[in-house]
């Protein structure tokens, strides 16, 4: 696992983003906030959590937007966290998973650029 995804301890699972996240507004789904993100990362990176399509395509839907990381009080690098792990995982897919994330992926951005028509 990289040292990048060390940084993912300084969050102290306040909450304080969960608000300010387009994807969990929309959801209201714990594993589609930051907050539980990084707690995903976390359990990967401890060898609790297995590294497959759900907890993939969960942290593949950030978007990134980072209005996380300026809400948060204790400065997690969002950014580096989720950015390093999402590089590093998604180059170990087949093609055809990649595919699969992009497709879910893609109807995430539409619901948080429309709303919940979509």
């Amino acid at each position: 696992m990289s040292i990048k995804y060390l940084d993912h301890e300084s969050c102290v699972m306040c909450g304080m983003c969960l608000e300010h996240c387009p994807t969990y507004a929309i959801s209201k789904n714990e594993a589609e906030s930051p907050r539980g993100r990084i707690s995903m990362i976390s359990a990967i990176n401890r060898g609790d959590l297995e590294v497959n399509m759900k907890s993939l395509t969960h942290i593949n839907n950030c978007i990134l937007c980072l209005s996380c990381q300026k809400a948060c009080p204790a400065n997690v690098n969002f950014k580096e966290i989720i950015g390093s792990f999402k590089k590093d995982k998604l180059q170990t897919l087949s093609f055809l998973e990649k595919i699969t994330l992009f497709i879910k992926r893609s109807h995430v951005f539409a619901r948080v650029l429309f709303g919940k028509l979509i």
